[in-house]
């Protein structure tokens, strides 16, 4: 029975790895088009090994989930409503990339091991995605990245991740992750130096902005003896971890301090001040979707040219805020049915968070959990729609629906362990 048991959770294991790394290595397509087609195929293929496996679901958890997949398919109508002449091919494409995905996570995702092993996967995917980055700057650009750009004199790169601006905001997301589920305390701090540097290296705002979301996150759940460590690293480690970057002119930390802080003269001078930054995705370039649609655009929803550049239309204004983009996609419906089930996931997040110590690894794994969505939502209102996008999908998706379908895992974690 052992033996049957584990062979089972092995090749659970294997097909997650494979299936959640072909999303992740969604870069590939820049190599040959016909990539696109690969995590779609396997998702499908993987999906026929469950068919004979018998999992009780949740059925309120299955119902919000299934709601939300049904509006989020509306767009595909609303798209010929309101721009009948536009060419769909692609923006459909990538709007329904992730789905296959989240049905995989319904058959494969049944218990909080394989859970927490598919969250390590996509740990591990940010770490290779900032070797990349440093890569680049050794030994020069990876011709089929996005192309690199400029900033405070520097060369900003893509990275395995996606576009310039994709590492800064998906490796916070790893983060809880490598802090609390990996074991070993010597690779933990190894990876959590590799991807921190590397989010540096984006010279993104958000990169700083994720990291001291995560520092936050840090000293708001864990014991006094860790606030006790975050306060001395803040007050003292920080200020002369700087003060030895700009001593040995470390390029790249330097600037993106500079790009935040504005410490040197004329510092900042090629970007957005940071707090302007903010006020522009808050309304200023979600606007511009509002004159152009205007307000039954925006309530009804204008389908896939909502998306903008995201998905696919470049020549349209992008709001660059995540809300204004589910309502200029979906309308009302979509925004209010995307909350509703935010919130449904979040309340099972926190309630299950209680039948737990603190201390025990189930309340770790919830309270990474929290992190991540959280930050998935925060980042959506200055980055746009990131459970469209393969890395914030994966993430967001196995979250969404391991707790929707699988509640009940931590249940029995909580009987078991009283």
């Amino acid at each position: 029975m052992y033996n049957s048991q584990e062979r089972i959770q092995t090749k659970d294991y294997f097909l997650i790895a494979i299936v959640a790394g072909a999303y992740l290595l969604h870069m590939l397509r820049n190599i040959t088009e016909l990539y696109s087609a690969f995590p779609i195929m396997i998702s499908g293929v993987s999906c026929l090994f469950y068919l004979t496996r018998r999992e009780k679901i949740d059925a309120l958890g299955f119902g919000v989930f299934l709601v939300f997949i049904l509006t989020y398919l509306l767009p595909l109508i609303y798209s010929y409503l309101w721009y009948p002449g536009e060419d769909y091919l692609i923006p459909f494409a990538r709007y329904l990339y992730i789905i296959p995905f989240a049905v995989f996570c319904i058959f494969a995702i049944t218990n909080i091991n394989s859970y927490v092993y598919l969250l390590k996967v996509f740990a591990i995917f940010i770490l290779i995605g900032g070797f990349s980055i440093f890569y680049q700057i050794v030994f020069g650009p990876i011709l089929w990245f996005p192309d690199a750009s400029e900033r405070e004199g520097l060369v900003r790169f893509s990275s395995l991740v996606g576009s310039l601006t994709a590492y800064g905001i998906f490796g916070g997301l790893a983060l809880p992750i490598i802090y609390f589920l990996f074991e070993n305390k010597l690779v933990r701090n190894i990876c959590l130096a590799v991807i921190v540097m590397a989010m540096l290296c984006t010279l993104q705002k958000a990169a700083i902005a994720n990291i001291v979301l995560f520092v936050i996150f840090l000293s708001l759940s864990s014991s006094l003896l860790t606030k006790l460590k975050i306060i001395g690293f803040v007050a003292f480690g920080l200020p002369v971890a700087i003060f030895i970057f700009y001593y040995l002119d470390v390029s790249y930390v330097v600037a993106t301090v500079d790009n935040i802080l504005r410490l040197k003269e004329g510092s900042g001078d090629s970007d957005v001040p940071f707090f302007q930054s903010i006020l522009d995705r808050l309304w200023f370039l979600p606007s511009q979707l509002y004159e152009m649609h205007g307000p039954s655009g925006m309530l009804f929803g204008v389908g896939m040219v909502g998306g903008s550049g995201t998905l696919g239309f470049p020549e349209y204004p992008m709001a660059h805020n995540g809300l204004f983009d589910l309502l200029f996609i979906g309308g009302i419906l979509n925004f209010l049915v995307f909350t509703t089930l935010v919130i449904f996931v979040l309340q099972r997040l926190s309630a299950a968070k209680k039948l737990f110590a603190t201390q025990s690894f189930p309340h770790d794994v919830l309270k990474v959990s929290i992190f991540i969505y959280v930050l998935l939502l925060i980042n959506m209102l200055f980055a746009g729609p990131l459970h469209v996008q393969p890395y914030g999908g994966v993430a967001f998706y196995a979250i969404t629906v391991f707790i929707c379908l699988r509640y009940d895992s931590f249940r029995r974690a909580a009987t078991l362990e009283k």
